[in-house]
């Protein structure tokens, strides 16, 4: 055992000493009884003994190396642990019972009452804080407060002054998340320590009021049953949080104006901010996102005043905060230094400030991200990201990291006392690396595992020892900290413009791989059922409850809020009298028509279900004629972290095409459009769901309490509402068995609560809309009106009207399109005013898109503007459908027009539909800008014929670009991926045989790719190309086509792959001992052959070969050994590596050595040796053939040899043959 370790274990073993000496002090003190004060006395002097001994004991079990020996040592202070828990718990249970025998000592008073204001004998008033001192038998004084005469006397408590005190109230509880948690505090704080648990939870009824009493009341005596089951629907730190920010979000901005509001904000933010700590998640409110939300309800002077600023901030931080920094090794680049390092687990990115970078040298790729700044301010900038490597400077380990620079990530840190931070995180100071000055390197989240490791608390100081060393953070009771500027740091995220976008992809979106007729996903299968399941017919209304997948009891009873919703909406209206006239009448309207009806007091009694109330307010649309005024209920609202909409499934989606439904709507000569009235309101639902949809009125008159109404109906705005609506609409189909068309209609030519169709004559029409009338009749729906393009005799059309292009407040539409009935066409409204007041400023891409954008166009009829409506086609001709494709560098697009033939071989041509799209900001190749408009173009012809009811005759897919017609008309697998994918789509959708090519002045799509004036609108964009008004046979033709080249520059890379097999050799020359041997067995081999070829006539051999080996065979079986030893010289000869030694092929195929040998009066083979590789066997069987004779010295093996061979490195092989051999010599002696 070292000195250290002796020196440490005796300084121990005194600590424990006087931890002994303390213990029998207070144990003595107990067995006397002595007063309370001086048992605590004794408890703090144990309390003291022990801390020193904790000390103590780590410092010594740190020089122990051995674990067995540590663990020995754990186990003798886990001992010492015990005894010192027995004597606290026995000191304390001593010192309560002390101090309850005192209380119960003093004889009850009647209560003392003293007034502030009047002299008492021995009484001295202090006006500072409103307290009296009294004197009480000399040297001794008490404070208390004054006290109240009217306060009851007999619900008092002596305390060991003689005073009677109030008795503290029993909390309660209606509901409130918010309280939720200080609730439970005190009512276990008052009750648990007093009472049984039977006891408890009596206790626990009379504290709960309301909604909460009513979830408790079938628990019985499970006290904690009925805990658990309030803890999940109050005690969820979640919906606390929900809750509390709604508030915060909810609160009205101040203006610049309401300077007393201010205190409010305060008065808000600082409960919400206590409840939020109480149930341990501070950190939702204490973070730049809700300081943000925070500084945007402030008005702009105080965002710019920094004491208010600084007012808000503190009521979120109270306590200094220490962060998790750590001085670390940041390089890269070769470049290394000492930085301040931040562990910032609500990070999501790891940031780097940009001078540290720069310093470094670091060198990263372009990004780009948005800063948001306290008070939401946005700021989008270039950057880059780095890879930085991080070095502990603990235990040096490196870590790489890709951080994102920024500019600043805090302010400077301030330095702090190592000793002091030691010591209140129970490490020692060479423990803690921590620097001051700026944050080079945030460490977000994005690198988890820099988070990890052991971690140590100490009240509120927590250290852990990260990958880089021991981190110390939490918080301090130090001051004047400074406090770090606070941002919110993301990717930009590209913008979504999927909504914007739906409508032009009406058409032309790519299909889907799902094979079910319905469409539906298997959710929405199964919602369906569900829906369907429930519905029942009541008189000749549809009944469908709402489809709950959350227990609609879990519900609050919003009453309070949804008070606070009228008054507001009252507040609104009374700005304008009309209005309020007008909302009043459509709530008594709603009675009269039982679409609602009002609760009485007994039915608000009784009623013991589930109660949610739900809010409405007023949305003008003077445009419409019939409902310019339209009630909205808010199903959406959140209270106390619950929402309506989100207990129910949404529904599946069963809205036809709108496409489709417009294309069939302009098919044939008479229109008619129908508009069910209040649709959803034809829904019936029942009691249950009527008291879920409970709100508040009472007819503008605001000085007395609102009547409670219920709604009885199907309520826009719900999740379900829609599905629901259209799933009892089809239902009223299917039992129109006696009127199929009308049943057809309403399947496939309705979208929502609009019914469209059109039909070759009027009395074909007369008859649908009679007949579509008795079907909706039977299912409680009825059509407001009817409108056509003809004279509908009997129908209830009103007086057809001009529609106002420009601007109206009147005009009919026809889902979203402005239909004039009169011209039968389609237009499109313009907000002139807009218009000219652009003209005045300056012309932007915004102001532009922003107008085109106004326009909605499913079709694809803004591009002329004023287009006839419908292709009306005569019913006796079967038609041609015939799409253009076409692009350019800004746009592609393709347009359809349909084709038939009239009298006298003449053909009349409509437009149908047109799509465009702007070309990619990342440039590609015109030819594939044109297959990208061919794919459009297949798409829209693929969703005409699927909508269509017309049969077409033939299709046309028309193109100008003869290199798309060459890829459409070849093999997918022939092209590159961008090709192949997109020609495979177009195959699969058109014929190839009917895809054409023109020349690009004939093609129409060449209007929407490269753009048209205005006064070329009306021409044959309208109406159509001149020459498909001509037999196909004169169309034109173009005899442009396309080179080779051009259309491989997309085929892919042929690749010729070859397999090389390795094939061993017959007979392996590293089994023999010798060259002779070898040649004599492959000449044995040799024969074999001949004489089995012989047996089956394959050769003209006269007869087997026998006897020995003949001179001819065993030079024919050297020459095949060799030719094969010379196999793997063949790359070597053709890289020429051998051009010293003039390599030569002779007529046998063997590899020979040339030179200027040749008048030398020596044979052939001596001339010209024949050439082997050092590493083959058969070169070790022949250089070792020559050392046998004689078992001569290196340089004499390798003349002998090179009489007729002539072996690469021979020197090297005889040295490695005589080596072996002088081995086997000493082996053998």
């Amino acid at each position: 055992m070292s000195e250290a370790l002796k020196e440490a274990k005796v300084t121990r073993r005194n600590a424990k000493a006087a931890l002994t000496r303390a213990r029998k002090s207070l144990h003595h003190t107990i067995e006397s009884k002595r007063p309370a004060s001086e048992g605590r006395e004794s408890l703090d002097k144990v309390k003291e003994a022990y801390e020193k001994l904790i000390e103590r004991h780590e410092e010594f079990t740190k020089l122990i190396d051995d674990d067995t020996e540590f663990e020995k040592e754990e186990s003798w202070f886990e001992e010492c642990q015990e005894m010192f828990m027995r004597i606290e718990i026995r000191s304390k249970e001593y010192i309560d019972q002390t101090m309850d025998k005192v209380k119960s000592s003093i004889p009850p008073t009647t209560n003392v009452l003293f007034d502030a204001s009047e002299n008492h004998p021995g009484s001295v008033t202090d006006k500072s804080n409103g307290m009296i001192g009294i004197q009480l038998g000399g040297s001794q004084s008490v404070n208390t407060s004054v006290v109240n005469d009217k306060e009851d006397s007999q619900n008092t408590v002596v305390d060991s002054c003689g005073f009677k005190m109030e008795k503290p109230k029993m909390p309660k509880f209606v509901g409130d998340v918010r309280e939720y948690a200080i609730f439970k505090a005190d009512f276990k704080h008052a009750i648990e320590s007093k009472y049984s648990t039977r006891d408890a939870i009596t206790f626990l009824r009379t504290c709960l009021q309301g909604k909460p009493l009513e979830l408790i009341k079938g628990i019985g005596t499970d006290y904690n049953a009925a805990w658990d089951y309030l803890d999940s629907i109050y005690g969820d730190p979640r919906v606390v949080s929900d809750t509390i920010m709604q508030d915060i979000v909810k609160f009205k901005p101040l203006r610049d104006d309401e300077d007393a509001r201010f205190c409010e904000l305060v008065h808000l933010v600082k409960p919400c901010y206590n409840t939020l700590k109480e149930i341990g998640v501070l950190g939702d409110m204490d973070n730049s996102l809700m300081l943000s939300l925070i500084e945007k309800k402030m008005c702009t002077d105080d965002r710019k005043n920094t004491d208010v600023r600084a007012s808000i901030s503190s009521v979120l931080h109270t306590q200094d905060a220490l962060l998790p920094i750590i001085s670390a090794e940041i390089g890269g680049q070769g470049l290394y230094k000492r930085g301040n390092i931040l562990l910032d687990s609500g990070a999501q990115l790891t940031l780097i400030r940009s001078g540290t970078a720069e310093s470094l040298g670091l060198d990263g790729k372009e990004v780009t991200i948005t800063i948001t700044k306290i008070g939401g301010e946005e700021e989008q900038t270039r950057t880059r990201e780095f890879k930085v490597q991080v070095t502990s400077l603990v235990n040096k380990r490196s870590f790489v990291v890709k951080a994102v620079g920024i500019p600043q990530i805090s302010d400077d840190i301030a330095g702090i006392s190592k000793e002091n931070a030691a010591k209140a995180s129970l490490l020692t100071k060479e423990k803690i690396f921590r620097g001051s000055g700026p944050v080079d390197l945030l460490i977000g989240i994005d690198h988890a595992r820099m988070h990890t490791g052991e971690t140590r608390q100490s009240e509120h100081l927590v250290a852990r020892n990260s990958p880089l060393g021991w981190v110390v953070f939490g918080t301090t009771a130090s001051k004047g900290q400074e406090k770090g500027r606070l941002f919110f740091v993301n990717y930009a995220a590209p913008v979504d413009l999927s909504e914007f976008w739906s409508t032009e992809s009406m058409g032309v979106s790519a299909r889907s791989s799902d094979c079910s007729m319905d469409k539906l996903t298997q959710l929405e299968r199964e919602e369906k059922k569900i829906i369907e399941n429930s519905c029942k017919k009541v008189g000749n209304q549809w009944t469908i409850p709402y489809p709950w997948k959350t227990d609609p009891k879990l519900l609050p009873d919003n009453r309070s809020q949804a008070m606070k919703r009228l008054e507001a909406t009252e507040r609104r209206l009374m700005k304008n009298q009309a209005n309020a006239k007008a909302y009043n009448e459509e709530m008594k309207e709603m009675e009269d028509m039982k679409f609602s009806r009002k609760l009485t007091r007994a039915e608000l009694t009784k009623y013991t279900g589930p109660v949610h109330y739900i809010s409405h307010h007023a949305v003008l649309k003077p445009e419409k004629k019939s409902t310019p005024l339209r009630i909205v209920f808010n199903s959406s609202s959140v209270y106390q972290g619950h929402r309506l909409n989100d207990y129910w499934l949404k529904g599946p989606d069963l809205l036809n095409n709108l496409f489709g439904v417009l294309m069939r709507f302009r098919e044939n000569q008479v229109a008619i459009s129908g508009d069910i009235s209040k649709m959803y309101h034809r829904v019936l639902i029942p009691e249950q769901d009527q008291h879920v949809h409970r709100f508040l009125w009472r007819d503008m008159e605001i000085d007395r309490e609102p009547d409670t109404y219920v709604k009885t109906v199907l309520t826009f705005g719900d999740k379900p509402a829609p599905a629901m609506a259209q799933i009892a609409l089809r239902k009223t189909a299917e039992g129109g068995t006696e009127s199929p068309r009308a049943a057809k209609t309403l399947k496939e030519n309705s979208y929502m609560d609009y019914i469209l169709d059109s039909l070759q004559t009027v009395t074909e029409a007369a008859q649908l809309t009679s007949e579509i009338d008795e079907v909706l009749t039977k299912g409680g729906f009825r059509i407001k009106e009817w409108r056509s393009n003809k004279d509908l005799k009997g129908t209830g059309e009103r007086e057809r009207e001009e529609v106002n292009v420009i601007k109206g407040s009147g005009e009919d539409k026809v889902l979203g399109i402005v239909w004039n009935t009169a011209e039968d066409s389609f237009k499109f409204k313009v907000q002139t005013e807009v218009m000219n007041s652009l003209n005045t400023t300056k012309w932007t891409k915004r102001s532009i898109l922003s107008q085109i954008a106004r326009i909605y166009d499913p079709v694809g009829f803004a591009a002329s503007l004023l287009v006839s409506l419908s292709p009306r086609q005569p019913s006796y001709s079967r038609p041609t459908l015939c799409v253009f494709a076409d692009a350019s560098q800004e746009a592609f697009g393709a347009c359809a027009y349909i084709r038939w033939s009239i009298e006298n071989k003449e053909f009349d041509v409509k437009f149908i539909a047109a799509k465009s799209r702007v070309a990619p900001l990342k440039q590609i190749t015109i030819p594939r800008l044109e297959l990208q408009a061919a794919v459009l173009a297949s798409r829209l012809q693929a969703t005409i014929k699927e909508e269509s009811r017309f049969e077409f005759e033939k299709t046309f897919m028309i193109t100008d670009s003869a290199i798309v017609l060459a890829w459409i008309r070849g093999k997918v697998r022939r092209f590159k991926p961008f090709v192949s994918s997109r020609v495979g789509q177009i195959q699969s959708q058109t014929d190839q045989a009917q895809s054409k090519h023109i020349p690009s002045r004939h093609n129409l799509a060449d209007d929407v790719s490269r753009g048209i004036t205005v006064t070329e609108l009306s021409g044959r964009w309208q109406s159509g190309p001149d020459f498909l008004r001509l037999p196909e046979e004169q169309w034109p033709q173009s005899e442009l086509e396309p080179t080779q080249e051009e259309v491989d520059k997309e085929c892919r890379k042929t690749m010729n792959v070859g397999a090389v097999v390795f094939t061993p050799s017959i007979i392996d020359g590293n089994r023999y001992s010798s060259w002779k041997k070898l040649v004599h067995v492959i000449s044995w081999v040799f024969r074999l052959k001949k004489n089995l070829m012989a047996k089956i006539k394959q050769t003209h051999e006269p007869q087997p070969s026998q006897g020995p080996l003949n001179a001819q065979e065993l030079e024919e079986s050297r020459r095949y050994v060799i030719r094969q030893a010379q196999r793997s010289l063949q790359n070597r000869l053709l890289k020429n590596e051998f051009k010293m030694l003039s390599p030569f092929v002779d007529d046998e195929g063997i590899i020979r050595v040339g030179g200027r040998v040749d008048k030398a009066i020596v044979s052939y083979e001596s001339k010209h040796p024949v050439l082997l590789p050092h590493d083959h066997s058969v070169s070790r069987l022949i250089m070792q053939d020559a050392h046998r004779c004689g078992h001569p010295g290196v340089a004499t093996t390798v003349a002998k040899t090179r009489k007729n061979y002539w072996i690469v490195r021979g020197h090297d092989l005889a040295k490695t043959v005589k080596f072996k051999d002088l081995n086997v010599g000493e082996y053998h002696k």
